[in-house]
């Protein structure tokens, strides 16, 4: 009995000081920042690489159609599209608009990089071409204080009952992330949503090697901009994310997530390497807990235990989901966090022989 209750005490310090305290010092460094330098928004350039998305821009061309105000200038970098995505956004008549092309080069890094290369303002704003956003988003980022990168919150919607495994799995990465960056700093960002200083930026991604793997625009820039010293901020307010939706079929979301996990072993950032060795362990003991209690104890002590397990996991992440606006997927994270393990196995198990692919071609190599 004295091992559970002992096992159980240190994973509430794990869940309540290490999670949810880091979490919390996360808003409060958010909450003291000094707003004396805005960036303003006529002070924003937007880069948007596409490539064959003519089912997912919608959203977006609607989001800007409507918005409040617009930045200096929207940049669309057309990423060799074979379909009608750049139809699309010709037939989108705006003035803040302006279309690029790559001629020879590929990816994603490179329509960046092509688009950042004509921007004329300090700060460039990446969006992915499936995103969408509020009215007000673009007036909000106006209002952040100088910096060399704001990372921006993305929220992941799903309308298929077998992805919400999937986003259930992205609203706790996206946590552990925030509980990091309060403690230590950021270990991961989305490029779907992602501001920085031009300047920085041309300095971060000066070496070649940045361009050899097509994927990770915005784990691989977090990297530099870490080792450069630069200035990094993490956002959690809702009113400057941005929304996108999950894929629809199952073997869409295991290619995204067999990239993110290519991403994340090639990037070779220690802390996130020891983060998720951390988090494996946690899972593996979770799991031989239930177990254990379930063979080794009468039910009436086994039974107020896991309970207790249960409690705890609800209360750490609470805060979080409120704030995201996601309490509906709340009461499934102590399920969730049961069966991680297995997940885990899975996927570093299949990553062995598996060549993750984005619109056609193979990203991580």
């Amino acid at each position: 009995m004295s091992i559970f209750t002992t096992y159980l005490l240190i994973y509430a310090l794990y869940l309540l000081v290490f999670l949810l305290g880091g979490w919390i010092s996360l808003q409060r460094k958010n909450s003291k920042v000094t707003r004396e330098n805005f960036i303003g928004l006529q002070n924003i350039t937007v880069i948007i690489p596409f490539r064959n998305e003519e089912k997912r821009i919608a959203p977006l061309l609607e989001s800007i159609k409507h918005a409040q105000s617009l930045p200096a200038e929207i940049i669309f970098v057309d990423d060799h599209s074979e379909d009608t995505t750049l139809a699309l956004i010709e037939h989108f008549q705006n003035n803040s608009i302006t279309i690029l092309k790559l001629e020879t080069e590929t990816g994603k890094k490179r329509a960046i990089k092509r688009g950042v290369n004509a921007a004329k303002t300090d700060f460039i704003l990446t969006l992915d071409a499936d995103v969408s956003f509020s009215q007000s988003y673009f007036t909000n980022l106006g209002n952040l204080p100088y910096s060399d990168l704001h990372i921006l919150p993305v929220k992941h919607n799903s309308s298929h009952f077998l992805n919400r495994f999937f986003q259930q799995d992205v609203l706790l990465a996206i946590f552990l992330n925030g509980a990091i960056s309060g403690w230590i700093r950021p270990i991961f960002c989305s490029g779907a949503n992602l501001l920085f200083k031009k300047d920085a930026y041309l300095d971060a991604v000066k070496q070649p090697e940045f361009f050899k793997i097509d994927s990770g625009d915005d784990i691989f820039l977090l990297r530099e901009f870490q080792r450069g010293a630069k200035k990094i901020e993490v956002q959690t307010n809702s009113s400057i994310e941005v929304q996108t939706e999950l894929p629809t079929h199952i073997n869409e979301c295991i290619h995204q997530r067999m990239r993110w996990l290519g991403k994340s072993l090639k990037v070779k950032d220690r802390l996130a390497n020891a983060l998720a060795q951390i988090q494996f362990i946690v899972a593996f003991l979770n799991i031989s807990f239930l177990i254990s209690c379930l063979v080794f104890m009468p039910l009436k002590y086994a039974f107020p235990l896991m309970l207790l397990k249960t409690v705890l996991e609800l209360l750490f992440s609470f805060d979080y989901y409120r704030k995201v606006n996601q309490l509906w997927m709340w009461p499934s994270v102590p399920i969730y966090l049961m069966i991680l393990p297995v997940i885990n196995a899975v996927m570093l198990f299949a990553f062995l022989g598996f060549k993750p692919r984005w619109k056609g071609r193979l990203v991580v190599q």
